[in-house]
């Protein structure tokens, strides 16, 4: 892992002063690794977790005027040594102007954008992914978003998964609109027919409206999601999930924050529920400690068929 991480960095290096002379380029990453107890009931291990720690290269060249190029290249590194691959994170090449921006790669569904500011516990144990679909990282997409106007922005994403079933760009889609003014935050977001990244891997089709509202260091929001089988899913889907969260800043550099995330099938008796609080401390914009805890049920006819508690602590420096 040592030799590729080196090799990775020199290259990205070497990008850099290549492109420096004509372009805007930063190199940007964070290390985010916590020490945790996990306990499902019949045991508990402590373990350390590398939490998607990440190193990428981004920037843009101006190409006229009124036309830009902007490119991104991110890369997940495990900083525990459990595993030496660098896994793709977004990583995309585009055009941005007047006309708003399209690029090409691999990027976020726009679902997943629409709320991930209210994952207070995102990468971690708590990560609401474990509980509500829809989390998902699209790869052959082209995403275009559009010129903010009257504090509306809207984002449109076309998916190709270039197997026999999906060909086309138009297979597979995700779009999304927000409001945002004053501290207040609408969305609206759907998905169709996208393989999900998380919970259930598979083609769905998903709705997602969120809220959220900050004002003197409270911020306080929350979604529902309604997710049902798309074109390619073999047999019948019904979901419902809600997610609610809360944090609040305090003058003296922590901030507490709390999350509830659930999720129930409409075709059987499955349920999941997932509960986290923590409290990190800011000792600078890019340096954060935190600690955190975490709980989890999911019940199938009544009986609790998967449960875990796991509390820890971490570090999270960000470049």
């Amino acid at each position: 892992m040592r030799n590729q991480l080196s090799f990775i960095s020199a290259s990205i290096v070497a990008a850099s002063f290549s492109l420096t002379a004509n372009a805007d380029v930063s190199i940007y990453g964070k290390a985010f690794v916590t020490l945790e107890n996990y306990d499902n009931g019949s045991g508990a291990i402590t373990e350390t977790k590398s939490n998607a720690s990440r190193i990428g290269l981004k920037g843009s060249e101006k190409l006229t005027d009124e036309l830009e190029a902007v490119y991104k290249f991110e890369r997940e590194v495990d900083l525990t040594g459990e595993d030496s691959e660098l896994k793709p994170r977004n990583s995309y090449v585009g055009l941005k102007g007047g006309f708003g921006q399209v690029v090409v790669g691999i990027h976020d569904t726009t679902t997943k954008d629409l709320s991930k500011s209210l994952d207070l516990f995102n990468d971690m144990t708590g990560d609401y992914k474990n509980v509500i679909e829809g989390e998902t990282r699209a790869k052959n997409m082209v995403k275009y978003s559009a010129p903010k106007f009257n504090n509306i922005s809207l984002n449109f994403m076309a998916i190709a998964d270039e197997t026999s079933e999906n060909k086309s760009l138009s297979d597979s889609l995700s779009m999304s609109a927000t409001y945002a003014k004053d501290g207040l935050t609408l969305g609206l977001s759907q998905d169709i027919n996208v393989k999900s990244g998380s919970f259930k891997k598979d083609y769905l089709d998903i709705t997602r409206v969120m809220a959220s509202y900050s004002a003197n260091g409270l911020t306080v929001g929350g979604f529902v999601q309604q997710a049902s089988e798309g074109d390619s899913f073999v047999g019948q889907y019904d979901r419902d999930s809600f997610h609610v969260s809360a944090s609040y800043k305090l003058d003296n550099g922590w901030v507490l924050k709390a999350q509830h995330s659930s999720g129930s099938d409409n075709l059987s008796t499955e349920k999941s529920d997932m509960t986290s609080v923590g409290a990190d401390y800011k000792f600078n914009k890019n340096t954060k400690a935190l600690l955190m805890f975490t709980t989890f049920e999911q019940t199938k006819n009544g009986a609790v068929s998967k449960e875990f508690d796991s509390v820890g602590l971490g570090i999270e420096f960000k470049f």
